[in-house]
C-alpha cells in the first residue's frame, strides 16, 4: 500500500516549519500589580512588563526571551511560592511536590529543563510559560516517571516544550474559558494519557507530535479530554498500540464543542478519534491503520474505528481514512454528518449500529463522500456502508437494520440506493499518499451545491471547508467533485 514513512515525514517538516510568535491573547492583570507604566516609548523595566508586553501582542516570543535574560534565576521551588513574576534557565532535579501559586507566573526560558522526580507532581495555580524554541527547546522529564505536570489556573503557554517519562505528561483542569497553548511540543513515553484536559474550553493544541519517538511502546491514550471546546490542530500522532485511542473525547456538548483539525493519525488496534457524547467539528484530517490486532480473536472490544463515537452529533468534512477496520462509525442514538470525506481500503467504510437493543438507533446523514472498496477481511464482501453491529460479536444481533441514513451525491463500489449516489470506480490516483480523483473520472463535478448548512455549526465555522478540500485545492460550489479531494491540479 502508500508509505506511512513518507505521510510522516512531510507532516513533521509541517510541523516543524509553522512555528512562529503566538497569536496575541488577552489575559493581563492590573497594571498596578505588575508595574506597567503604560509608556511604550520606553523598553519594559521589569519581568512582569516584558510579559504583559508580550501577552498584548507587542512583542515577539523572541523579544520576550532576549528581555527576559536579565530577571532569570535558580530554585523553581523557591520561585513558585513567591508572589510575581518569576523567570528560570538552566536545568534543575526537582525531587518534591512543587506548587506554583495563584499570584505567582512562572516563566522557562529557551533550553531550560526540569527533571522531575518519581512520583512528583508539578502543579500550577497562577500562569506558567515555557518559551522553547526549535534549536533550544523547554524539557520537563524524569529519572524515573513523574506523576503529572498538572495545569489549573489562568492563561499558561508551552511552546516547543518536550514532555517525557510521567503517568499523565499534562493535566489541564478546569481552567474555563483561560487561553492555554500548546504549539510545537513532543509527548513521548507516558503511562496513562500523555495530555488530560477537564473543563478546558480555551485549551489550543497547535503543530504538537504525540509518540512519535515511542511508537511501539505500551502507553495509554494521546489526548483524552471532557467537556472541553479544544482546537487540536496540525499535530501528529504515532502508532498507538494495545486498547488505547489516539483521541478520546467525552461529553462535549453545547458551548464545549471541539475542533479537531489538520492532524495526522498513524494508526493502531482501537480508536483514532472516539468521540462519546462528544459533538465536535472534525475536519481535514488524515487517518489511517487502525486495525484490530487479530480481527478473528476480539479482545476488549478493541475494533480499530478511525473515526467513532457514541450518542454524539459530529460534522465530519473533508477526512481522508485508509485502511482501517471500520473507517467511520457512530452507535448508540448518534447523529453524524458526513460531507465530502474519502474512506477506501478498509474492512469497513462507513457503520451505523448499536452495541445493544436498549440503545436508540442512530441516523446517518452522507453528502458528497466517497466510500469505496472497503471489502470484509475474512470473506471480500462489499462492506462501504452497513446499518447494523453485526460485525462485531459483543454488538447487537439483532436482524435486520439497526440504523437510517440519508444519502445525497455520494459514490460507493455497490448500490446503498441513495437516488443521487454513484455507484462504481472512482479512478484514483495516488499523489504523496493521497487518493485524488482522475480526471474525468466519477466523482468530478458530480456533488451537491455547496455550500450546506449543519444545525449546530454556524455556518461561518465550516465554510472555510467547503472552500478547500484537504490538500487546500480550491473546490467548485456548484458541481464540485466527491470525496476529500479534488482533482490534482
Amino acid at each position: 500500500m502508500k508509505s506511512i514513512l513518507n505521510i510522516a515525514a512531510a507532516a513533521l517538516i509541517l510541523w516543524l516549519t509553522a512555528c512562529s510568535a503566538p497569536p496575541a491573547v488577552n489575559d493581563t492583570l492590573p497594571a498596578e500589580d505588575i508595574g506597567v507604566t503604560g509608556d511604550l516609548n520606553h523598553s519594559p523595566s521589569t519581568a512582569a512588563e516584558w510579559l504583559e508586553r508580550y501577552i498584548d501582542g507587542l512583542v515577539t516570543k523572541d523579544e520576550l526571551c532576549q528581555g527576559l535574560e536579565p530577571y532569570s534565576q535558580q530554585g523553581v521551588p523557591a520561585l513558585a511560592t513567591t508572589p510575581g513574576v518569576h523567570v528560570f534557565s538552566g536545568s534543575e532535579t526537582v525531587t518534591a511536590d512543587v506548587s506554583v501559586g495563584m499570584d505567582t507566573t512562572l516563566v522557562l526560558l529557551k533550553g531550560s529543563e526540569l527533571i522531575l522526580g518519581d512520583g512528583v507532581t508539578f502543579e500550577v495555580l497562577g500562569r506558567f510559560f515555557a518559551l522553547g524554541d526549535a534549536s533550544a527547546p523547554v524539557r520537563i522529564a524524569s529519572q524515573g516517571t513523574y506523576k503529572t505536570v498538572r495545569l489549573q489556573g489562568a492563561q499558561s503557554q508551552c511552546h516547543h516544550t518536550h514532555f517525557a517519562h510521567g503517568i499523565d505528561l499534562v493535566t489541564v483542569a478546569e481552567t474555563g474559558a483561560a487561553d492555554i497553548l500548546f504549539t510545537s511540543c513532543e509527548f513521548e513515553h507516558w503511562d496513562d494519557v500523555a495530555l488530560r484536559f477537564t473543563g478546558a474550553d480555551g485549551l489550543a493544541i497547535v503543530g504538537c507530535s504525540f509518540g512519535l519517538q515511542s511508537a511501539g511502546e505500551a502507553h495509554g491514550e494521546c489526548l483524552n479530554g471532557k467537556r472541553s471546546g479544544a482546537r487540536i490542530e496540525d499535530s501528529v500522532f504515532g502508532q498507538m498500540t494495545a486498547y488505547s485511542d489516539a483521541m478520546d473525547l467525552e461529553d462535549c456538548h453545547g458551548d464545549h464543542v471541539p475542533h479537531i483539525v489538520g492532524n495526522t493519525l498513524l494508526g493502531g488496534q482501537d480508536d483514532g478519534i472516539d468521540l462519546d457524547d462528544c459533538d465536535a467539528l472534525v475536519a481535514n484530517n488524515l487517518v489511517m491503520d487502525f486495525w484490530p490486532a487479530d480481527p478473528a480473536n476480539p479482545y476488549k472490544g478493541v475494533n480499530g474505528g478511525g473515526i467513532t463515537g457514541h450518542n454524539s452529533h459530529p460534522l465530519l468534512i473533508n477526512n481522508v481514512v485508509l485502511r482501517c477496520f471500520h473507517g467511520i462509525g457512530f452507535k448508540n442514538g448518534a447523529r453524524p454528518v458526513l460531507i465530502h470525506n474519502t474512506i477506501t481500503d478498509g474492512h469497513i467504510g462507513v457503520s451505523l449500529y448499536r452495541t445493544n437493543s436498549g440503545y436508540d438507533d442512530p441516523h446517518g446523514t452522507l453528502i458528497n463522500n466517497i466510500i469505496v472498496n472497503n471489502q470484509a477481511f475474512d470473506s471480500g464482501a462489499n462492506q462501504d456502508l452497513l446499518l447494523h453491529g453485526r460485525w462485531w460479536p459483543s454488538y447487537d444481533q439483532t436482524p435486520g437494520n439497526q440504523a437510517s441514513v440519508e444519502l445525497q451525491h455520494n459514490l460507493f463500489g455497490f448500490d446503498m440506493g441513495g437516488q443521487t449516489d454513484r455507484v462504481g470506480t472512482p479512478g484514483f490516483e495516488w499523489k504523496n499518499d493521497l487518493p485524488f480523483p482522475a480526471p474525468d473520472s466519477l466523482p468530478v463535478a458530480a456533488g451537491l451545491k455547496l455550500p450546506v448548512t449543519v444545525p449546530g455549526f454556524p455556518s461561518d465555522s465550516v465554510e472555510v471547508f467547503f472552500a478547500e478540500d484537504y490538500a487546500g485545492i480550491s473546490r467548485s460550489q456548484d458541481a464540485p467533485t466527491l470525496g476529500a479531494l479534488e482533482v490534482h491540479p
